[in-house]
């Protein structure tokens, strides 16, 4: 069962998200980018929602190749256009940095991975599976693997753990990498508002160990 920002219940995601009439994908993509419920169901979407997927398969590759694609692009159809009033970010501009579960920051998700020796690939799947930073960064590759809630209950997954306190996997998610402790993310009612990690890191950052 999930419950949207107006305390209304479904039985699932998709249900929720046929009710507001919005793409299912674009839902939980719009939810990985940290969008809040209300957001992520109502807004009308600015530009595809489908981008999200493009930014999802460039970051399987290597940079040198996907550098190589756009150099073949330009060669044969011109430079590309830049943005337009993009903001050009400085090193004391962390606004854009990716932060684990312990406060480090990190230019992009392959750089966090490379700092905690997980392969992209397996992260990457995890990732999108809706599993929190904290767990998605420590799990070793391979299983079967075990979860254990605050009163150190034992699910066999993150998915069957979410279910049974009624809170959607994809919220549990972003609660946990927004610094929430376990038994909040899985207990306290849908659209409960808390200063999230990032919040406090702009302000406070931590350094990546070297």
């Amino acid at each position: 069962m999930v419950i949207d920002h107006n305390g209304k219940a479904y039985s699932d995601e998709k249900k929720m998200c046929e009710a507001w009439e919005i793409n299912y994908s674009a839902y939980q993509a719009r939810r990985k980018r940290g969008w809040s419920l209300k957001d992520a169901l109502t807004l009308k979407s600015q530009k595809p929602d489908n981008m999200q997927n493009v930014i999802q398969i460039v970051e399987q590759y290597e940079p040198e190749d996907v550098l190589r694609a756009l150099e073949e692009y330009e060669k044969n159809h011109g430079k590309l256009r830049p943005r337009k009033n993009r903001s050009v970010e400085t090193p004391g501009n962390r606004d854009n940095y990716v932060y684990d579960h312990e406060g480090h920051f990190f230019r992009n998700k392959r750089e966090m991975c490379d700092y905690w020796k997980i392969p992209f690939s397996v992260f990457h799947n995890r990732d999108i599976d809706g599993w929190p930073y904290c767990y998605s960064l420590t799990y070793p590759k391979g299983g079967p693997y075990v979860f254990a809630d605050h009163e150190n209950r034992e699910f066999k997954s993150i998915g069957k753990m979410c279910k049974f306190h009624g809170i959607g996997k994809y919220e549990f998610a972003q609660r946990m990498n927004d610094g929430w402790s376990l038994k909040d993310a899985l207990t306290l009612p849908a659209g409960s508002k808390k200063q999230s990690r990032t919040q406090k890191n702009k302000s406070n950052p931590v350094s990546k160990k070297e």
